[in-house]
């Protein structure tokens, strides 16, 4: 991946990642930042990084739709 989508990628995140992802992949939270910056390489950070990312969406949507039915 490229710095610039690995920055998107960080930005769909939630705050607090590194612990959570640490936490989920069992690696240290400064390999979790370094793979999210580029620094290395590390597919099973990236996958669940995504995974994350995207419950961060559906969590995000599910509140903003129960919002509008206020």
């Amino acid at each position: 991946m490229t710095k610039k989508e690995l920055k998107k990628l960080r930005n769909e995140l939630p705050r607090g990642y590194g612990r959570i992802l640490s936490e989920i992949t069992g690696k240290h939270f400064n390999a979790v930042y370094r793979a999210l910056k580029g620094e290395t390489n590390s597919p099973e950070i990236i996958q669940a990084a995504i995974n994350l990312a995207k419950q961060e969406k559906e969590k995000k949507a599910k509140i903003q739709k129960q919002i509008k039915s206020l």
